[in-house]
């Protein structure tokens, strides 16, 4: 081999190695991934805790099946404006705050919690928009969903199935 061929096989071999960490995807936190939204690991859990009561697992899919903790992140992280996103950040810690003043360990409580602070409008402004604005992704998100639009409401291509000899009474 030439010297060329050695330098050109080093040069692959270098470009190779710093690219194949990134053919793996590492796990943690779903934020850490986004470039406008950072949050700390405790309001991440909040969060997905939040999300995961707010459309639970039943008989069908829920949220933490669907993974709609990361697809309303990835959302509140490509679609808002920089003050919308400011607005959000300060909900993520306002509810980390009142998640911190009235919680204990018992899940029927953490339940209880989560369900009462849907209902209560007694929120200040920031942590009201981002209680609303989760609610309409987790909503648009479950919707959506592959899962529900192949298994729960078969989804049927326009203009859908012709019924031609239907007896009409007059």
């Amino acid at each position: 081999m030439t010297r060329r061929e050695n330098i050109k096989q080093l040069f692959l071999l270098l470009g190779s190695s710093l690219l194949f960490p990134s053919c793996f995807e590492v796990g943690g936190l779903i934020s850490s991934k986004l470039l406008h939204i950072k949050l700390t690991v405790n309001q991440e859990n909040i969060f997905i805790d939040y999300i995961h009561n707010l459309i639970p697992s039943t008989e069908t899919y829920g949220a933490k099946e669907l993974k709609l903790d990361a697809f309303i992140l990835k959302m509140f992280d490509d679609l808002y404006s920089e003050i919308e996103q400011k607005k959000l950040k300060k909900g993520f810690n306002e509810l980390e705050k009142v998640y911190e003043k009235s919680i204990t360990i018992n899940a029927s409580a953490k339940k209880s919690f989560y369900k009462n602070l849907n209902k209560s409008q007694l929120h200040n402004q920031e942590l009201q928009f981002f209680l609303n604005e989760t609610y309409k992704w987790a909503l648009i998100g479950y919707q959506d969903s592959e899962y529900v639009m192949t298994k729960l409401i078969p989804y049927e291509l326009v203009p859908g199935h012709y019924y031609g000899c239907v007896n009409i009474k007059a």
